[in-house]
């Protein structure tokens, strides 16, 4: 049935299953100086929780919710680099995968099982590459 309209959300990514399965809801996520912001509003009422993640310092994108609902995957959106991170909600983040420089490559859309101890997740990979061709 219909319920209450969800609160409009400072958020670029809403297509993303921005809302977890325990009804919270990422309210906006931005990169800054000191780490990156992410504030997190419960469907349940309460005041809107600030998390900072002082060790992350770059780009990151939102990937999806954990199934506990304790934390979110995020993947760094660098050229040089490219990480699954998990964030959890009381400010700790952890390296899930990581690879190195490369030509293009990035992960999307993580998917952990049921039991929450393996995350599948798609790696994108690019190859380029410059030809010279002569007297054709």
């Amino acid at each position: 049935g219909r319920g209450e309209k969800l609160p409009l959300l400072d958020f670029k990514d809403y297509g993303k299953g921005i809302l977890s399965p325990q009804g919270q809801l990422i309210e906006k996520m931005k990169p800054g100086p000191d780490g990156l912001y992410i504030w997190v509003r419960s469907l349940k009422g309460g005041t809107v929780k600030e998390i900072t993640y002082k060790s992350l310092i770059g780009v990151y994108g939102f990937s999806g919710w954990s199934l506990d609902g304790k934390g979110v995957y995020l993947a760094e959106m660098a050229l040089s680099n490219s990480l699954v991170l998990y964030a959890s909600l009381d400010g700790h983040s952890q390296v899930l995968w990581k690879r190195g420089l490369g030509p293009g490559h990035s992960a999307f859309g993580p998917v952990p099982s049921p039991d929450g101890r393996y995350l599948a997740f798609t790696i994108i990979t690019a190859e380029e590459n410059a030809w010279l061709l002569e007297n054709f």
